[in-house]
């Protein structure tokens, strides 16, 4: 039986009746079920079935991306979705896309990326570090103000996958002053209230016994506002008994300790206290225990060899529990304490510049 011409396939032109032949699709196409080829038979009234050969997309190189639906091949005018692996976006600024099988190829290239941030148009007098063109995530930016201006907002903003956090500063010739700090309820402010504050002055607050807090416990003075206050939240969470101090005692007479509830130490004679003398309940638990050591025990700090100490006590080679030092480092005057036998804090001077933190991380829907 003589064969025919097939578009876009080739067979044999004469087959026996019966025999079973394979065609096979040009580059491109494929036959109805995704095949390259196909099988038929020549039947005494024809072929078995008309071989088909369909346009095809096999299935795309992805870059920083992947395809939403597993499928190897595609038909004409099929659509593919896909989307953008984490901190990645397209050409089009987007996480997904979708491209489309068409006569002679994908419409698209499924190429997704880095996301990067740019800085929008800032304050005139506002200088950023480093100044770039764009940055990638995780970058930090520094801001300063001009001589003459006063900034208002963060020292820093981070670039994320969602833009800048937190909100790019701005410069102003006179930052507004506040006014008294407000009331914070089942809580206390701490210190003496002023009637005026400056712009970026810091207060803190305490809540009552039997009260935690939960936010910050200090609020900033920004260009007139108050940042947010902290709330006092009731915990009925007590400590149980006052732990014992050796050599120590305290007076106290409550029947419960609730949290934030605090009780003084005092040393008997003889012994002197090492430590913070207030203890206080703390979600159940009490803050770490002073010391009691015997007077005549205590230990003396040796002279620090790389500081110069200020005043007339620069000749004494040993130093006294409790005795302080003040030394200078370059334009700065710093203090240390003797704490049986250790400085606190220890007198260094160096030039390493403190590296600052950037702004907090972001955590997912907090």
């Amino acid at each position: 039986m003589a064969g025919s011409l097939l578009p876009n396939a080739s067979v044999s032109v004469i087959y026996p009746l019966n025999k079973q032949t394979q065609y096979k699709c040009k580059p491109g196409y494929v036959t109805a079920v995704g095949k390259t080829s196909g099988l038929i038979t020549c039947l005494q009234y024809g072929w078995s079935e008309q071989p088909t050969c369909i346009k095809s997309c096999d299935k795309p190189a992805f870059t920083n991306a992947r395809a939403k639906i597993n499928r190897t091949w595609f038909k004409l005018n099929d659509v593919l979705d896909y989307e953008c692996d984490e901190r990645y976006e397209n050409k089009y600024k987007a996480t997904t896309g979708s491209i489309v099988c068409e006569y002679h190829g994908w419409s698209d290239t499924p190429t997704c990326y880095e996301k990067e941030c740019r800085l929008p148009t800032i304050d005139a007098h506002l200088v950023p570090n480093p100044k770039l063109d764009s940055y990638k995530i995780g970058d930090v930016v520094r801001f300063s103000c001009k001589p003459g201006f006063t900034r208002v907002g963060p020292d820093s903003v981070q670039c994320y996958h969602f833009e800048w956090s937190p909100n790019i500063p701005t410069c102003k010739e006179q930052a507004l002053f506040c006014g008294p700090p407000p009331q914070l309820n089942n809580g206390e402010f701490k210190g003496i209230k002023k009637t005026e504050y400056v712009h970026s002055e810091v207060v803190e607050y305490d809540c009552n016994p039997n009260f935690l807090m939960k936010g910050i416990s200090k609020i900033q003075c920004v260009d007139g506002k108050w940042t947010t206050l902290p709330i006092c939240v009731e915990d009925e969470s007590t400590c149980g008994d006052i732990p014992e101090l050796d050599n120590g005692y305290v007076q106290s007479s409550s029947p419960l300790y609730y949290h934030g509830y605090s009780v003084e130490f005092n040393c008997t004679e003889t012994f002197t206290m090492v430590g913070h003398r207030s203890v206080t309940c703390r979600n159940g638990s009490w803050t770490q225990l002073p010391q009691c050591v015997a007077t005549d025990q205590l230990k003396k700090c040796k002279r620090p060899k790389t500081i110069i100490i200020e005043g007339n006590i620069q000749q004494k080679n040993e130093f006294k529990h409790n005795e302080s030092i003040r030394y200078r480092c370059g334009e700065q005057y710093r203090h240390s304490v003797c704490i049986n036998g250790r400085w606190e804090p220890v007198p260094r001077c160096t030039n390493v510049q403190i590296q600052l933190c950037p702004p907090p991380p972001q955590i997912p829907n907090a």
